[in-house]
């Protein structure tokens, strides 16, 4: 069963952004994930959630939405250590969430 996985993202500075990004794009796409929604327009319709940059991720399961989210949060592979370091003081503040249920 399809998982889509719910990001909110709060960017402190841009160029750490970019290279999370650039990353996050990569790995990804190796987990058989795509994205359906970013870089768009967010508007609230209801309550008091304030999204800043929301991207939706759907993959072809839960597990392998789970192991995207564990590698690109893991330290050890060259360009993770590199980003991680460059972002330190900068690294975005993510919200994120994979609800369950059937996707149609």
């Amino acid at each position: 069963m399809s998982a889509i996985m719910i990001s909110d993202i709060t960017v402190l500075s841009e160029e750490a952004f970019q290279a999370y990004r650039a990353h996050a794009a990569k790995v990804i796409g190796q987990f058989g994930g795509r994205y359906l929604a970013r870089n768009g327009e967010v508007r609230l319709l209801e309550g008091q959630w304030q999204p800043r940059a929301v991207v939706v991720v759907e993959f072809p399961s839960l597990e392998q939405a789970e192991a995207w989210y564990r590698r690109i949060h893991e330290f050890g592979g060259p360009e993770v250590l590199q980003i991680e370091t460059a972002m330190v003081d900068s690294h975005p503040q993510i919200s994120c969430v994979s609800p369950s249920g059937q996707l149609d």
